[in-house]
């Protein structure tokens, strides 16, 4: 939908750079909650863990496009964050009443 290339491409450099700070970021963040004997271990997780996200996300995102229209990805990953919300609002609330005696 940009008028000019030059706009798709100041786009997905602002995406990357905003990719390339989160992500190291929240690879700081989760390899703090663990033991420091574990840390190396943590660090590869959460390597496979963004990796495996990045490599579903493409080509089921394709798909949705393929099938739906361009304009049917945005519910589409609406509906796919708050499914991980939800998920992780359900461990935190799973873990919070073992730990609540």
């Amino acid at each position: 939908m940009a008028i000019d290339p030059l706009w798709t491409l100041l786009g997905a450099a602002l995406t990357g750079f905003g990719f390339s700070l989160v992500f190291p970021a929240l690879g700081v963040e989760a390899i703090k909650r663990v033991d420091q004997s574990q840390q190396g271990s943590a660090l590869a997780a959460y390597g496979l863990f963004i990796d495996i996200s990045l490599g579903i996300t493409g080509p089921l995102i394709g798909f949705v496009a393929n099938n739906r229209g361009m304009t049917a990805i945005y519910p589409f990953s609406t509906m796919m964050v708050c499914i991980g919300f939800a998920v992780v609002g359900n461990l935190l609330y799973q873990k919070k009443r073992e730990l609540t005696p």
